[in-house]
């Protein structure tokens, strides 16, 4: 497993990675929605956003990578926060947000995926990250844990009305 940069010439296991979240119904799938309409534009927006250009109103600079497997096929998607400056980032997301392709999950791969974001993030020279999990949903939290995360407060989100768990992770 290896974390890649997005690029074009990785459109057919992008295209296949978002028909699988899309068809699970997963809640960040209209993140990867623009990848069908304009798979190009789709790439150098987001690539721009690492640079901190382009940003939607709200947004900060956010690093995405790909986690791909031997045989080249994307099996998470992981986005990295430079900092969490907006409110929504500050209380409700923090610095990462991950996906795994819904057949890939129960396998390592979450633990895997953060784990390597968490390398990425200290080259970005982040040392301490905010994380957040529902409340109910145990295997987010285990992974958080797996990768060093403290628990710092189980509150109920404003934003999403429901009850989230909020991780720091410190990193060297």
């Amino acid at each position: 497993m290896r974390l890649i940069a997005p690029s074009t010439l990785y459109q057919q296991q992008f295209i296949a990675f978002y028909r699988e979240i899309e068809a699970a119904g997963e809640e960040n799938r209209e993140l990867y929605q623009p990848a069908q309409e304009d798979f190009q534009n789709y790439v150098n927006e987001i690539t721009m956003h690492a640079q901190g250009k382009r940003l939607p109103e709200g947004w900060v600079p956010s690093s995405t990578f790909w986690m791909v497997d031997d045989s080249d096929n994307i099996v998470g998607v992981v986005r990295i926060r430079h900092n969490i400056n907006a409110p929504i980032l500050r209380n409700e997301l923090g610095h990462i947000g991950y996906d795994i392709a819904p057949s890939c999950r129960r396998k390592g791969y979450g633990t895997l995926i953060l784990k390597m974001a968490l390398s990425q993030a200290r080259e970005l020279g982040i040392s301490k990250l905010r994380l957040t999990a529902d409340e109910n949903n145990l295997g987010s939290r285990k992974i958080i844990e797996r990768n060093g995360g403290m628990l710092d407060e189980l509150k109920q989100s404003d934003e999403f009305n429901r009850r989230t768990a909020t991780y720091w992770i410190n990193i060297k």
